[in-house]
């Protein structure tokens, strides 16, 4: 799959991992805790629906946004480590067995899953290659694709449009 095509992926992943979030804290707090720990949590779920639309123009046009990947990622970061306190709660109560043990386990999943999602997101708008990087490979953009035809390709990498 084309990295590009990621950025698609991230985008419409997003909003699930919002649903998730947000039934999860939902199910959990609503019963032992009040309101206002339930809309805490879920207030800290709502700005990373703001990496929806960043993903999306990334697919769109990747070379005029490719600037704010590092902000995307900080975004992935910082929503992970909100969230490590209901993780790590949700994980002492599975393993200590307090709860509904039909529920507990799959929560933990849902909240190792969206964490692991982004981790992986983090990673791909860290290490993504900037756009107009030069490639490895002589004479090949880092976006992969091929040379102009007609185009000349020097021995240092660059391309003249002389034929």
């Amino acid at each position: 799959m084309k990295r590009k095509n990621l950025y698609l992926a991230g985008a419409i992943l997003e909003f699930a991992r919002f649903a998730a979030l947000s039934s999860i804290v939902r199910a959990v707090l609503s019963p032992s805790v009040s309101d206002g720990g339930s809309l805490l949590y879920q207030a800290m779920a709502f700005p990373q629906l703001f990496c929806a639309p960043a993903f999306f123009f990334l697919w769109r046009d990747r070379s005029a946004y490719d600037r704010y990947r590092p902000l995307i990622a900080f975004a992935k970061i910082a929503g992970a480590i909100a969230f490590a306190p209901f993780v790590i709660g949700s994980a002492r109560a599975v393993l200590l067995g307090s709860g509904s043990v039909t529920d507990r386990p799959v929560q933990l999943a849902v909240l190792l899953a969206v964490l692991s999602y982004d981790a992986a997101f983090a990673a791909i708008c860290l290490v993504a290659d900037p756009v107009g990087a030069a490639s490895p490979v002589e004479g090949i953009p880092s976006d992969g694709a091929a040379p102009a035809a007609g185009a000349d390709v020097s021995a240092e990498g660059g391309r003249s449009t002389e034929s």
